[in-house]
């Protein structure tokens, strides 16, 4: 995941079905920070995810 994706929180987590956009991508794996899109948790602020718990919707993935 990159900077800007648009991307779904995944069914099984506490948000689920939330649209979060990815603010910062750390340098080590597995985690990215996120900013959620409604009023409510928008202005709380940015907040860490596991990208396994992510659903990618827009954005350019990575091939390997």
């Amino acid at each position: 995941m990159k900077v800007g994706d648009l991307v779904r929180i995944a069914p099984h987590c506490k948000n689920r079905g939330e649209l979060v956009i990815v603010t910062d991508v750390p340098p080590w794996k597995g985690e990215v920070k996120i900013r959620y899109l409604n009023k409510t948790e928008a202005t709380a602020g940015e907040h860490m995810a596991y990208t396994n718990n992510l659903i990618l919707l827009s954005g350019k993935h990575e091939s390997r």
